[in-house]
């Protein structure tokens, strides 16, 4: 306890503090409060005592001036132990400065120095220890040694003087000894952490990814390490020597001159008190790359200045093109595949009737729906991500992975169809929790991004034999529909639950959402084909109708719809039991 109290480890900033104020300290210890008392004291103490007192304050004063510059300097150059050594010598030296003036106030005891005078230098050295607060307080060994060496004593000569008024002064001494060591620690934690938060947000500018430049009047003020190895400079000085303007193009990509373009952009952040845009820059080579701007105005000593965080986008820019180019890519196997099907709806002519063929192409557009939707909510969320600066190139390649399989989903659903009316499509075995896996991949960002809560209860794991992909359709559309509904009436606080269970031998399969339910009128025609509730989304009535053929016709099961407290619930039993 007492190392940690009487230490030397401060904070380099913390000593630079002692040092700033070590002059005015010094000199109201050392030089003010030792001339008053050779006023107050001429007429009481042997001239050469006073004399004496006063040259030994003299000496101490230089000491500490001349102690503190040489402290100051070897924190510049990082000279540990010659900051503790030094330290420790102005740490001794304000101990004799407390120390000579308890002597002082011994002295005047002894020769019976008129109470008024004892108590006017009683009061001059409280001063002096409340004003410690201000000068020693960033190192509060220094603080507390001051003030215990001064008050214990002053504290202890009051009691032995006796009488009312010294006794009273003890009382005051004693009280006002806690008060100032309370309010010394306080001043001291309020200065270290203030500190601690300053190279917490030096390391945060300085070792940000980010590249962080600081503007005053479009000029640089400073920057990071992360903006030199952006721009390609070798030292902060070559930084901050270039003229804003010689990092930009003349014009931008949208034919605006970049000068023009630049200032417009930092008035509307000074006005705003922010802007977000992206930019293409030049590096000190001269080659061109885009950044990811952002303009915070920041007040800092009473000046206006703009925070810039400055983020290389050059590799999200190329993987932008890449997923233009496999939209493209996606568009035309999408077209691809419509073509191949329509020319296999040709050959169906003489065996089936048009409004056959219509249905079957109206079904396919309807199970494309929902991948679609996914790969659409995807490119959406990473559109968001990137005006959040979410983004990072393992989200892309994430994101772009799940479009991938979104697609590959698109092939198995053109492949699934072409066989869907074959007689000789086989049965597998499978169970809910295979089915419900392999959809959440599909819908899970899409609900998210919808803000509805998906809740599972996943209780049948027995298996049962049915066509997987038919299935999967099935309850991918259950689901798309009941986040149709949430969204389409704005839902507060959406959810849809997914719940399996075994009842009289059957696997049930039931999912429920809390958009109000279905009306007498229409839950008694959502099965049949043609028939839609969503006409303003151009909805074919086709979704449903498929599902319960599926089930009932395909699979031997059954699918039923009912409405429950909060909205509807659809059920898929299947099972021979």
């Amino acid at each position: 306890m007492f190392n940690k109290v009487f230490t030397t480890n401060y904070h380099p900033r913390l000593l630079k503090m002692l040092v700033e104020f070590s002059l005015m300290g010094a000199f109201a210890a050392n030089i003010i409060a030792p001339f008053i008392s050779l006023y107050l004291l001429f007429d009481f103490l042997p001239h050469m005592f006073i004399y004496l007192f006063v040259i030994l304050n003299l000496v101490i004063f230089s000491l500490r001036i001349f102690t503190s510059n040489k402290l100051s300097y070897y924190i510049d150059i990082k000279e540990a132990k010659k900051i503790k050594k030094s330290l420790k010598i102005i740490l001794v030296l304000i101990f004799f400065t407390s120390s000579q003036y308890i002597f002082l106030f011994w002295v005047s005891i002894l020769q019976n120095v008129s109470d008024l005078y004892i108590l006017i230098l009683g009061v001059m050295l409280i001063s002096l220890a409340a004003g410690a607060i201000s000068t020693l307080s960033s190192v509060f060994t220094a603080f507390l040694i001051y003030v215990l060496f001064t008050m214990i004593p002053l504290f202890c000569f009051s009691l032995y003087l006796g009488g009312i008024v010294f006794n009273t002064f003890s009382i005051i001494i004693f009280i006002f000894l806690f008060i100032i060591i309370s309010a010394g620690y306080r001043q001291f934690s309020l200065l270290k952490n203030s500190v601690s938060l300053e190279d917490t947000f030096k390391t945060i500018f300085e070792k940000s990814p980010d590249g962080i430049i600081i503007i005053k009047n479009s000029s640089f003020k400073d920057c990071n390490e992360a903006i030199l190895k952006m721009i390609g400079c070798e030292t902060k000085d070559d930084f901050l020597s270039l003229d804003i303007t010689t990092l930009s193009p003349q014009f931008q990509p949208d034919g605006r001159e970049s000068k023009e373009k630049a200032q417009e952009l930092m008035q509307e952040a000074f006005e705003d008190g922010f802007n977000s845009f992206e930019w293409l820059h030049k590096r000190y080579n001269g080659e061109e790359f885009w950044a990811e701007i952002i303009l915070t105005k920041i007040i800092l000593n009473e000046e206006n200045l703009l925070h810039v965080v400055m983020r290389d986008i050059s590799e999200r820019k190329k993987k932008d093109a890449m997923l233009l180019e496999l939209n493209s890519n996606l568009e035309t196997k999408v077209k691809s595949a419509v073509d191949e099907i329509q020319q296999k709806d040709e050959l169906l002519e003489n065996q089936h009737s048009l409004a056959q063929m219509g249905e079957m192409l109206s079904m396919i557009a309807h199970q494309w729906r929902q991948p679609l939707a996914a790969i659409s909510a995807t490119n959406s969320s990473m559109i968001l991500k990137t005006h959040l600066k979410k983004l990072d190139d393992k989200q892309i390649l994430a994101q772009t992975s799940k479009i991938q399989t979104y697609i590959s989903h698109l092939s198995e659903t053109i492949d699934d169809f072409r066989d869907f009316f074959k007689p000789d499509t086989g049965m597998g075995t499978t169970n809910y929790d295979e089915l419900i896996s392999s959809i959440l991949g599909i819908v899970e960002s899409s609900l998210k991004d919808k803000s509805i809560e998906l809740m599972i209860e996943l209780e049948c794991k027995d298996t049962f034999m049915t066509y997987s992909n038919e299935m999967k359709q099935v309850i991918l559309n259950l689901i798309k529909n009941a986040e149709d509904i949430l969204v389409e009436k704005s839902i507060e606080k959406p959810y849809i639950k997914i719940k399996t269970y075994k009842k009289n031998g059957k696997c049930i399969f039931e999912i429920r959402d809390n958009g109000g339910g279905i009306s007498k009128e229409v839950k008694d025609k959502i099965f049949n084909p043609y028939f839609s509730t969503k006409t303003k989304k151009n909805g074919t009535g086709l979704g449903l109708y498929m599902s319960k053929k599926i089930v009932e016709d395909h699979c031997a099961g059954k699918i039923d719809v009912s409405n429950g407290p909060d909205g509807a619930i659809f059920r898929i039993i299947l099972g021979d039991k």
